[in-house]
């Protein structure tokens, strides 16, 4: 690496010219952040006049559908759950190949899909096990 620093000896004399002086504020902008500092503090000082009862509006009452979905999570969850709502009934009425291969599979030869417990009870495995003894 080569030193480059001589390249700006002739900017010194300007940079230490500047940092010897610093700058200062006019009197006019000063008067002008002091006002504005003034008209605010008298602004939020001032108190803040409230609005008759008769102006204000009145409470929304939800209907069924609304506090259904509110109490669901909004519209958002309400989407999510009926893409999987949409999703388990197709897998339900479909009955794709490869879930009926793969059931075959576990349970065995001669088993169809509609045998197979697809959330088995500690009871199915008790009769697997009673079976392979």
């Amino acid at each position: 690496m080569t030193d480059r620093s001589k390249e700006f000896d002739g900017l010194e004399a300007f940079f230490d010219a500047a940092r010897a002086e610093a700058p200062q504020p006019s009197e006019d902008l000063m008067a002008r952040i002091l006002a504005d500092a003034e008209a605010e503090t008298a602004r939020r000082a001032a108190p803040v006049p409230e609005a008759p009862s008769a102006i204000r509006p009145a409470a929304k009452v939800l209907g069924f559908w609304d506090a259904l979905v509110l109490a669901l999570g909004g519209r958002g969850a309400l989407a999510g759950l009926a893409g999987a709502m949409v999703a388990g009934l197709w897998l339900g009425v479909s009955q794709p190949a490869p879930i009926a291969s793969l059931a075959q599979q576990v349970a065995g030869d001669g088993t169809t899909l509609e045998q197979v417990d697809v959330i088995p009870t500690f009871d199915s495995y008790m009769q697997q096990a009673d079976a392979g003894e």
